[in-house]
């Protein structure tokens, strides 16, 4: 007649382990005390060695567990058979990200995502572009960046010329300090 033993948690086999250990510990104990009590250490142990059948050294004795322990462990016993073991096991709880491997991305500029350039766990390098927006916002502030370097270029333009001109002497002072003033 066999048994196998059936184990309702994590608890439960860790139990059992500690209990097997605690037997084995306890079974060296005796083993050690019943060797070396004689009075000649050398003979005892020579003794004990010889009088261990061959292919026996080194196995391990049998563990007894009380009816007691084995309902207060929640162990079960039954006859063996072949069925499938749950390889998961469901808990509760969250993952979290290493704080110090994250980065916050955030546009400087409301849009849309219409294109994303790289995907989770990519090496990235600063500068790189990531993605791809679609931004009524940033379309107006460049729209008047490009205007104000438009205007820009033209007083420069209207700086040069003037300069040149009061320096033939068809401008006063006070037309080129104002030229100056705008650019």
């Amino acid at each position: 007649m066999s048994y196998s033993l059936t184990l309702k948690t994590l608890g439960d086999r860790k139990f059992l382990i500690a209990l097997a250990l605690g037997g084995l510990v306890v079974l060296g104990l005796i083993l050690r005390s019943v060797l070396f009590s004689s009075a000649d250490p050398k003979k005892a142990t020579t003794a004990a060695a010889l009088s261990v059948p061959l292919g026996k050294a080194g196995t391990a004795g049998d563990v007894v567990i009380s009816e007691e322990a084995m309902q207060l462990a929640e162990i079960t016993m039954a006859p063996a058979k072949i069925r499938q073991v749950q390889e998961r096991i469901q808990v509760s709880g969250s993952i979290e990200s290493n704080g110090n491997q994250q980065a916050r991305v955030s546009p400087q500029a409301r849009g849309k995502v219409v294109e994303i350039l790289v995907n989770v766990g990519d090496p990235v390098k600063a500068g790189q572009v990531l993605a791809v927006l679609e931004s009524a916002e940033l379309a107006q502030a460049q729209s008047e960046f490009r205007q104000a370097q438009s205007r820009a270029e033209a007083l420069r333009s209207a700086l040069v010329r003037q300069r040149e001109l009061a320096g033939l002497g068809a401008f006063g002072s006070e037309e080129l300090e104002e030229s100056r003033s705008r650019a």
